[in-house]
């Protein structure tokens, strides 16, 4: 997953990983060709990654702990800036970044809503929920169905 972040909000909240990501930025910059930092740290689009391990037990684990205990044991996130698609760098954060906490608060109340909605509904509403999006995705490119024998045989 990636935050986006203004150059305000990054030299703001990380000046020292801003200087640091700069340093390498200018270090590469006489291996290419072209100028690479025509305008400065202001023209890097910088923005946080984050992603989860996960285990065999991290539904558990999620039910069991706080979210900042869950995160900062199975969520890692770096700090990375692009000067072009072709200049990227990145630093490993220490510890979760608020943004990335919060993004994660966010997805978990909105699977919470879609599992209370998915409840709510009747074994009908269900299966017309499921036609529908299915209908929707067979009709797009890409979209391949496998149908297992036995769904086959109970139409």
């Amino acid at each position: 997953m990636k935050i986006p972040l203004t150059y305000e909000e990054a030299s703001k909240r990380y000046p020292n990983r801003v200087a640091k990501l700069m340093a390498e930025f200018r270090a590469n910059e006489g291996k290419s060709k072209t100028k690479v930092l025509k305008g400065g740290a202001e023209t890097v689009k910088w923005y946080i990654t984050y992603g989860m391990r996960v285990g065999p037990n991290s539904r558990q684990e999620r039910q069991e702990l706080s979210i900042a205990a869950f995160c900062e044991k199975n969520v890692f996130a770096s700090f990375g800036g692009t000067v072009n698609r072709y200049w990227h760098a990145s630093v490993k954060f220490d510890k979760v970044p608020q943004e990335v906490l919060d993004a994660y608060k966010e997805s978990e109340n909105t699977r919470e809503e879609a599992r209370r909605f998915a409840a709510s509904m009747s074994p009908q509403e269900r299966k017309a929920k499921v036609n529908g999006l299915l209908k929707s995705l067979r009709v797009s490119p890409g979209f391949v169905e496998i149908r297992h024998v036995n769904d086959v045989q109970g139409e």
